[in-house]
């Protein structure tokens, strides 16, 4: 395997969902991830009728603010001390949203 991508936390009452995507650093810089950020995009909207898709990542993590870039996802701020990781304790969280009238 190298790597996941997912949709998860969908509320259907407010049309919304959260995606995540990891990929093994042997893989990273290849398209792999832009191609499927893509097609999940096209599914969440067209298929499943969200309204909102966001994605949720360390502050420090570039990736996923090229990615949220290159879709056009918006940066809506950070959640300080939002999450716990083991071995580093509670851990800051940015957001990311897009709209369906936005793709």
């Amino acid at each position: 395997m190298i790597g996941t991508a997912a949709l998860h936390y969908w509320s259907r009452e407010n049309r919304r969902i959260e995606m995540g995507a990891d990929l093994h650093r042997d893989y990273q810089r290849r398209g792999l991830i832009t191609e499927v950020t893509s097609r999940i995009i096209d599914y969440a909207f067209s298929d499943l009728g969200v309204n909102r898709i966001e994605l949720r990542c360390h502050p420090d993590n570039t990736g996923c603010a090229i990615i949220a870039g290159k879709f056009g996802f918006k940066h809506e701020g950070t959640l300080r001390q939002y999450v716990f990781v083991p071995g580093k304790g509670l851990v800051d969280e940015a957001v990311y949203s897009l709209l369906a009238d936005e793709w």
